[in-house]
């Protein structure tokens, strides 16, 4: 969503919001890999409406609202689950003296690859942080729905 601006987020959220979320709840359906993207996209259009809502707030309200419950109840699915979505992480490959290597940040040929850490639930952690953070007065309501999870989590989490 880079080159999406504001002013283009009433004619992209409402047709893609619902789409992303069809993707993210439906982990028989979709790969990990997809199910992942899915919800990173989700997140950058948050981004996005974080960024209008001080200005125009009635407008932030309703670009969220249509969706906003079901995205709640599919993350807190997936972090009741132990959901293993993989986290995507931006990474580049430099070539030094014939060999490939990958490192974390560089300014080379960008890739996408899969970290396999033992984190459980990365992007739907990240995502419950950001919804929480920033929309914290729409999010309210579900709050007990997804904090529940993310304690349990935390607290029968192996690499805590």
């Amino acid at each position: 969503m880079a080159c999406i601006t504001d002013q283009h987020l009433d004619h992209i959220v409402p047709p893609l919001f619902p789409q992303l979320l069809r993707v993210f709840a439906e982990p028989a359906a979709y790969s990990d890999t997809i199910r992942a993207r899915a919800l990173q996209v989700y997140r950058s259009g948050l981004e996005l409406i974080q960024m209008i809502r001080d200005d125009e707030p009635n407008r932030a309200h309703g670009l969220l609202q249509p969706t906003l419950a079901g995205w709640l109840e599919a993350i807190a699915a997936a972090l009741a689950a132990g959901d293993r979505t993989p986290i995507i992480i931006r990474v580049a490959a430099l070539e030094v003296r014939g060999q490939a290597r990958v490192f974390a940040g560089a300014a080379s040929q960008s890739f996408l690859m899969r970290c396999e850490a033992p984190r459980r639930c990365g992007d739907a952690a990240q995502t419950t942080a950001y919804l929480l953070s920033s929309f914290a007065s729409l999010v309210a309501p579900y709050a007990n729905g997804l904090l529940s999870p993310v304690w349990e989590l935390l607290t029968t989490s192996k690499d805590r």
